[in-house]
């Protein structure tokens, strides 16, 4: 079963479950702010550290992600709580996507494709 996560205070408005059909998050017995998914499960909703209050390795993760609308990708907030492991993180997919092998960059962009539809990841 694919794994999704709504990505902390940033959110903004109804959360898209498939095109054109938005739910809100709702508070489920215990509390938690949840989102139902297609596959009738529960989504965590995870905490983010805010860019304005983000610091050292967080600030420089923030501003080296930072998209050409000058937002910080959710998958990059969705890390914030651990900003060494967002570090390792970024340095595992630059060399994957884009260091020596034996596949062009366009093949590898391709198989991340398969693979994040596969898991119904909206990246």
């Amino acid at each position: 079963m694919p794994v999704a996560v709504i990505f902390g205070h940033n959110l903004r408005g109804p959360w898209m479950t498939a095109p054109g059909k938005a739910t809100s998050l709702e508070p489920d017995s215990e509390g938690a702010r949840t989102a139902p998914r297609r596959h009738n499960a529960r989504m965590p909703y995870i905490d983010t550290i805010p860019e304005d209050d983000a610091t050292g390795t967080l600030a420089r993760q923030y501003a080296a992600s930072r998209t050409r609308d000058r937002r910080v990708a959710g998958i990059v907030r969705l890390m914030s709580q651990n900003p060494d492991a967002l570090a390792d993180l970024m340095r595992l997919h630059a060399t994957v996507a884009m260091g020596p092998s034996g596949l062009s960059r366009a093949q590898r962009e391709m198989i991340a494709l398969v693979v994040s539809r596969a898991n119904g990841c909206l990246y």
